[in-house]
């Protein structure tokens, strides 16, 4: 069974360090929403390149960093699992009809879920976790150009 454990929004890489090597520590996986516009420290408004947030983050994590954008194995994760655009442009033209057609109540819509993903994969990130893949997921992520070496 999984459980969430501990959710961080950080705003330097001084603060993901801490987080990934602190509460992050006891978690099985680790999802990354993105590791864009981190800088140095508060002291240091130096930016830090995303691909060095995610050379670190695989490298230093216990927990398996699984990210929720493609660009995340783009820029040199092991595993993400992200919603096809197309299938976000379906649900918010439907939720757009919807409410269109609604008497505007103020009502709250009911939540969408996803029912299809991309998957991509940099192979070398996982081999080195000693995770492997079943079939299906490399093939998925080949299928849409995210399968790396």
């Amino acid at each position: 069974p999984h459980s969430r454990r501990e959710v961080a929004l950080v705003k330097t890489f001084e603060e993901w360090k801490a987080f990934v090597e602190g509460p992050a520590r006891e978690a099985d996986t680790l999802l990354i929403l993105g590791a864009s516009g981190l800088v140095q420290a508060a002291s240091n408004p130096q930016s830090v390149p995303v691909d060095s947030v995610i050379a670190w983050t695989e490298a230093q994590s216990r927990a398996l960093p699984i990210g929720l954008h493609s660009s995340y194995v783009r820029q040199g994760g092991g595993f993400a699992l992200s919603s096809p655009r197309a299938e976000q442009g379906r649900l918010a033209a439907l939720y757009a009809l919807d409410w269109l057609g609604r008497s505007n109540s103020g009502s709250p819509m009911a939540p969408a879920e996803m029912r299809h993903f991309d998957v991509s994969i940099r192979t070398s990130k996982l081999a080195r976790r000693n995770i492997q893949l079943p079939a299906v997921y490399t093939e998925a992520a080949r299928s849409v150009d995210n399968l790396y070496p």
